[in-house]
């Protein structure tokens, strides 16, 4: 029996993307850059940023710089560099080219040639402007200057304290971006930057570090909206199908009622631990596309985030058009993995979405069958 790749794209608006394929059931994960929503000439030609745009990343080709839509204005996020997948594949870094920035996909990190060598650079999280290291070796001395300073390194906090750098946990922004707390999980500390406090999973819940303290924190649960909502799913079908049509596929059909539930339960699990793909292949799909973090404000219902993401997923197909990305090459596939599932060689999909308990935020999933 022909075996196909399990292949799986996600919108990612705030966070890194992940992607996974394989030829069997074993898999391989990879950090790429994230996807950028929107690319213009000049930034007089960007769109408005609307609230339905708020967190999108834009291009402006003129000036090589990114901006991302906040607060209904475009601001400046960073400088466009050019990109090579592995550190294997720097150039030479000879007198010509000192000074020169580079994107290494693989290791998500930016080289600068210096001094005939390049070098890995030191960068600041674009939302703490937190500086990240490489090993507790790499960071400075804990000084009086330093006392109370926080530091990264492979996604854990460390505090300045007393001379002393100690390591706080997982670092998370705030409560609500905070992952479940599982048996995998358990004994494992998380550092809550906004609160500067200290949390540890015992028993299925995170608990604070503090002495004396058996105070629990709880998170708003997540609920599976597929089902409230008639005719939506008929609507997500017919907009994957409208668009196979124009390069003349066959039309996809709904998956049965069991595995349409299944993947807003997908959808409510991933919302709920806020990580795209975290229940990949649990509803039997062969590949995935995830729209996450969705605002739901004014009324916003599941057919009006369907056809938002599935729209601007199928967009990437312009990047195949132009020459600039290659359907058959896997290395491309960070780029345009939504478009290359939407017109894959399957014959069912399932459309799932969830919505947090204060009607805010949803989270729209397709699965490909």
């Amino acid at each position: 029996m022909r075996k196909k790749k399990i292949l799986f794209s996600l919108f990612f608006i705030s966070f890194l993307l992940l992607a996974c394929g394989s030829d069997g059931d074993g898999g391989t994960a990879a950090e790429i850059p994230e996807v950028v929503s929107v690319r213009a000439e000049t930034f007089d030609d960007l769109p408005n940023c609307s609230k339905n745009r708020e967190g999108d990343l834009a291009e402006v080709q003129d000036e090589r710089k990114a901006y991302r839509c906040q607060n209904g204005a475009w601001e400046f996020d960073h400088d466009v560099l050019d990109t090579v997948k592995t550190e294997d594949d720097l150039p030479a870094c000879t007198g010509r080219k000192e000074g020169l920035s580079l994107f290494v996909q693989f290791e998500h990190a930016v080289y600068t040639c210096d001094g005939m060598r390049w070098t890995k650079v030191e960068k600041e999280n674009a939302d703490s402007g937190i500086v990240e290291y490489e090993s507790e070796d790499d960071l400075p001395s804990c000084s009086d200057n330093r006392e109370g300073s926080l530091a990264l390194i492979d996604g854990d906090a460390y505090l300045c304290e007393d001379k002393h750098w100690n390591d706080k946990g997982a670092y998370y922004v705030t409560i609500d971006s905070l992952a479940n707390c599982t048996a995998k999980r358990e004994g494992e500390k998380a550092y809550i930057a906004d609160e500067g406090t200290t949390l540890k999973c015992v028993d299925g819940e995170w608990i604070s570090n503090a002495k004396n303290s058996s105070s629990s924190i709880s998170k708003t649960s997540e609920s599976a909206e597929g089902e409230k909502e008639t005719g939506w799913r008929e609507q997500c079908l017919d907009i994957i199908n409208e668009y196979r049509a124009t390069e003349n596929l066959e039309p996809l059909a709904l998956a049965d009622e069991e595995k349409q539930k299944c993947a807003d339960e997908q959808a409510a699990a991933d919302l709920k631990s806020n990580k795209a793909h975290g229940h990949f292949k649990e509803c039997g799909e062969w590949a995935q596309n995830s729209g996450p973090n969705a605002s739901m404000a004014n009324g916003r219902k599941a057919a009006d985030v369907a056809k938002y993401y599935l729209d601007m997923m199928w967009s990437e197909k312009k990047l195949v058009e132009s020459g600039e990305r290659d359907l058959d090459k896997d290395e491309d596939y960070p780029y345009i993995g939504h478009y290359k599932n939407m017109r894959g060689d399957y014959t069912k999909v399932a459309c799932g979405i969830a919505v947090s308990q204060d009607g805010t935020t949803g989270w729209f999933n397709v699965n490909f069958y």
